[in-house]
């Protein structure tokens, strides 16, 4: 993820603070045939195929206000300019949260969040961000606001535009308000970390929090040589050979402190090695470093090629041991439970990064329905809709006649997503 705004073919940028100026800057770029891209918090520019069509950038800053916050119905209505750190802030004074954890929150904007789909690794036992927004409001390729879903919980308000625009990278609308439910902030939370270099064993303890009655929020499996220098992990004298899985409980101190016990009395059961429960500064530490892995202001020395794999949780352990067999110093963050796998790689692979996904990685997912796709590469290497978005059964068709319906002079974000 990178805040550099020439990686988009831009001739001026505007900051609209009205819906209004939207649709006009809208009606404008259709009449003078070019382009308009959506621009949030400028953290995920390199995600998706680079744009090549100029055009104008459009700065979501000035929407960013609190719309509405009736905290007794755990729901909130905000401008989709505002960041996660200010929503965050919002939350917090009635102790609520959104819990959502993206890269670089104090830049992040909850449209760009809800733009791009990213789920951070609570989403185990908190949900993804599509399961949060019950409301949107959006300015479509043809200059015209449409909403979807409503200020409640329960709502019947027809298509599903949430869901729809969640993920559709700013391609079929402008997101310029969202209703989100929201849930009680945990008063208490707790690291638990285990390293061992077999993957077997690693396998076994997995497969029994998959079947555990301890609910963890997150399930991490870290693996690499970043990974081995995390001064947090110090008290576990790891090796870069070595996995560590990091297991988040979240609840009340008393269901905080039975999850904690009884995980303890089942890791022991296994015979798991190196289990410790970190303290508060270890563990913010670390959870940070989670959440920043994708993001590559994180560390400025490593390989910006950062790929996703999304597959089965069974496959998980196995998929890591391929890629570490393929690249030894990549370093992997994996919300094991999810089947969801990041990985930066620690160079351009010699054989191309083409050939890497089509002749390894992709084989080892794609027979059980799971997907391999690239989250960042700046430098755009042999760049295609086939390398960015992976072996994923798009139905183009489908969606190509979606986007003909919200955007038929292909306005928004052109030649960035999966149409063809």
């Amino acid at each position: 993820m990178s805040s550099i705004i020439n990686q988009l073919p831009i001739q001026e940028t505007l900051e609209p603070s009205t819906i209004e100026e939207i649709q006009a800057s809208i009606l404008n770029a259709r009449e003078q045939e070019t382009a308009i891209y959506p621009l949030g918090g400028q953290t995920s520019l390199d995600y998706g195929m680079p744009a090549k069509q100029s055009g104008t950038g459009l700065s979501m800053a000035k929407l960013n206000q609190l719309v509405d916050f009736p905290a007794r119905d755990m729901t909130v209505t905000v401008q989709a300019g505002m960041t996660m750190d200010q929503l965050k802030t919002i939350l917090a004074a009635e102790n609520q949260e959104l819990p959502i954890d993206v890269p670089c929150s104090d830049q992040a904007q909850i449209g760009g969040v809800i733009a791009t789909g990213w789920n951070g690794p609570r989403r185990l036992g908190m949900g993804t961000i599509r399961d949060y927004v019950i409301g949107i409001e959006a300015v479509s390729g043809l200059g015209k606001v449409f909403h979807g879903g409503g200020r409640v919980v329960k709502n019947v308000a027809g298509f599903d535009f949430c869901k729809l625009l969640t993920g559709s990278l700013g391609t079929l609308g402008i997101i310029t308000q969202v209703t989100l439910k929201v849930r009680p902030k945990s008063t208490d939370q707790k690291m638990i970390v285990l390293a061992d270099n077999r993957p077997e064993k690693i396998e076994e303890v997995l497969e029994s929090l998959a079947s555990s009655e301890v609910t963890p929020s997150a399930v991490e499996l870290l693996q690499g040589p970043q990974i081995a220098s995390m001064e947090c992990l110090n008290l576990l004298s790891i090796n870069d050979q070595q996995s560590v899985l990091a297991v988040l409980l979240s609840g009340t101190s008393t269901e905080v402190d039975w999850m904690e016990s009884t995980l303890s009395a089942e890791l022991s059961q296994l015979q798991a090695q190196q289990v410790s429960s970190l303290d508060q500064q270890q563990s913010d530490l670390l959870w940070e470093r989670l959440v920043e892995f994708p993001a590559n202001q994180a560390n400025e020395n490593v390989s910006p090629l950062v790929l996703k794999a999304s597959l089965r949780s069974s496959q998980v352990v196995s998929f890591c041991e391929l890629v570490r067999q393929l690249d030894h110093n990549a370093d992997i963050v994996s919300h094991a439970l999810n089947g969801i796998v990041h990985i930066r790689m620690s160079e351009i692979p010699g054989i191309g990064i083409a050939n890497l996904l089509s002749s390894h990685l992709l084989p080892a997912v794609s027979s059980s329905g799971g997907n391999v796709c690239v989250i960042s590469n700046p430098g755009n290497q042999e760049c295609t809709h086939q390398l960015t978005w992976g072996g994923l059964g798009v139905p183009y068709d489908l969606m190509n006649d979606v986007k003909q319906q919200f955007d038929p002079d292909n306005v928004l974000n052109p030649g960035r997503f999966v149409y063809r």
